[in-house]
């Protein structure tokens, strides 16, 4: 099965706010934090069913190198991405 990430307004807000904040910290990591989003989101391409349900149908992948975790759901050949999220936050408040 061929699978499609679609990156959904909240996701892509919590991006856009991660890249800022990490090229703050130094130029052009805001950059390697997205590579590694890139990564995780061809992972997510290949094979999305490897990851487990764990709240309410939304399923976690971990981004390699920075301490974040992506929520998605699977719907079809669609594979939703709902928040791009930090470990200590609270996820079951923010989906």
């Amino acid at each position: 099965m061929t699978w499609q990430v679609l990156v959904r307004p909240a996701a892509e807000a919590d991006l856009d706010q991660t890249r800022k904040w990490y090229d703050e910290q130094r130029a052009g990591l805001g950059d390697e934090f997205l590579v590694s989003i890139a990564e995780a989101f061809t992972r997510l391409e290949q094979d999305p069913e490897r990851y487990r349900v764990l709240y309410k149908d939304f399923r976690r992948v971990l981004v390699e190198r920075f301490p974040y975790k992506i929520f998605f759901q699977l719907r079809g050949n669609n594979v939703i991405v709902f928040r791009v999220l930090h470990h200590a936050r609270d996820h079951t408040a923010q989906l």
